[in-house]
């Protein structure tokens, strides 16, 4: 069950924005039937595209609050002339919207929105409509909206752990692969559609927050025990590799070729990781080697998360992984370490193949996943030539690969068209993963 705290309605003010000009007139919210009757494709028509986001999220977890209010304001551009601007938000509430036209200013007047559940479509539009949007124009969408943090690890989800008074601290994470960051917040939420991201966070003056990039600024948060943490801005990113946390987490750091890299678990755990926080240098290291291409990010950090299931995501600059994929003794047996010296190969093979590089859409998530896996075998026998992980290889990944009917799953080819977000999700699958490397 969530824990539920009664908030007031807060009016978030974002600190890093440009300063415009604006005639603060909120968009009218009634909503028409029109564009839910059109016929539309699932996918996100192209004729605007987001250029940057700036994202702004409130959260009280440290107070076992597991509401949240958002401001999101995304820059966008109209490619085609269009009547309507359609994004992604699931399970937000109590959104309000402006749109302003980024030449002038101004506030458009005419416009409301309507809310397609189906496809999970934010559907901005004139009361009448018409071309409100001009091809070469730009615009930018305010919207600020509440959220609940939830508990089914997808989207902006809680966790906790037992502390040495055996009370729970909860913190909250991230997981928006392939289609989650729509439940934290309104998105163009589809790979192709790369953008600018500069993200604040607003939390508990005990805990901490981390992200994508560095930390740019921590300043005083609106209310008392709050502080406000920004981040420096993204490179051009899909939204499935966005990603923050909030924690009372700790950390241990090491850096290599200038580059900083960190490893954050709760305090009780903190000198488990330092083995793996080495590891991880060297596998980097041996990724730009091998690749001659050098990790693009400014620091690269992993945390140990108290998850009930999938071994890591691949977040760019912020790894975030089961405990038990990262955190281990030193008595584990060679087959724990090798599984995760893997999953660290994995994750940062990433950083390449899936994030600097990105598939257009889901149908290309075997390059991805095919390119990440195969890698780390290759960098764990450079590096540990011990393990034999090439032999290895050959039994777990090449004879499982088409091991179809042991999993009962239905063969299909590796590019393989999917839409709807069910689908999207099963190409994660042997295929992917197995087959592709």
């Amino acid at each position: 069950m969530y824990k539920l705290i009664n908030v007031i309605n807060i009016w978030i003010s974002f600190l890093i924005l440009p300063s415009i000009a604006y005639n603060d007139v909120l968009i009218n919210t009634t909503a028409i039937s029109s564009p839910l009757l059109r016929p539309r494709s699932v996918r996100l028509p192209n004729a605007t595209f987001p250029l940057h986001y700036h994202l702004h999220i409130k959260t009280n977890i440290h107070r076992d609050d597991f509401m949240y209010a958002g401001n999101v304001t995304i820059d966008v551009d109209v490619r085609e002339s269009t009547d309507e601007i359609v994004l992604h938000t699931k399970e937000l509430k109590n959104c309000t919207i402006f749109v302003y036209d980024l030449g002038t200013g101004l506030r458009l007047n005419d416009l409301t929105y309507s809310y397609d559940a189906n496809n999970s479509f934010l559907i901005i539009h004139a009361h009448e409509y018409y071309q409100v949007f001009e091809a070469g124009f730009k615009y930018r969408l305010e919207i600020l909206y509440e959220g609940i943090i939830n508990e089914i690890f997808l989207g902006l989800y809680w966790l906790q752990y037992q502390n040495n008074e055996n009370e729970a601290v909860y913190q909250a994470a991230t997981q928006f692969e392939p289609t989650g960051a729509r439940l934290a917040f309104p998105c163009y939420d589809e790979p192709a559609f790369k953008a600018n991201f500069s993200i604040c966070l607003t939390h508990g003056n005990t805990y901490q927050a981390i992200s994508n990039m560095p930390v740019r600024s921590i300043q005083p948060g609106t209310t008392d025990n709050q502080l406000t943490t920004c981040f420096y801005t993204t490179p051009p990113i899909s939204t499935y590799l966005v990603a923050f946390a909030i924690s009372n987490f700790g950390y241990i750091t090491a850096e290599y070729r200038g580059l900083t890299q960190r490893l954050y678990t709760h305090p009780s755990t903190i000198n488990k990781g330092e083995k793996q926080l080495n590891a991880s240098v060297h596998i980097l290291a041996a990724m730009e080697d091998f690749l001659g291409l050098n990790y693009s990010l400014a620091k690269l950090d992993h945390i140990a998360l108290n998850k009930k299931y999938g071994a890591a995501m691949e977040n760019w600059g912020l790894i975030m992984y089961k405990e038990s994929f990262l955190l281990y003794d030193d008595e584990a047996d060679s087959q724990v370490k090798f599984k995760g010296f893997l999953t660290l190969a994995h994750e940062i093979a990433h950083q390449w193949f899936g994030n600097l590089v990105s598939p257009i859409w889901w149908t290309y998530a075997w390059l991805t996943e095919g390119f990440a896996t195969y890698f780390s075998y290759i960098i764990i026998d450079l590096l540990h030539p011990e393990f034999q992980s090439m032999e290895y290889f050959l039994v777990e990944i090449a004879a499982k690969a088409y091991s179809y009917n042991e999993y009962s799953m239905r063969p299909h080819p590796m590019t393989y068209y999917v839409e709807n977000e069910n689908d999207i999700r099963s190409v994660f699958d042997i295929i992917s993963y197995q087959k592709g490397a």
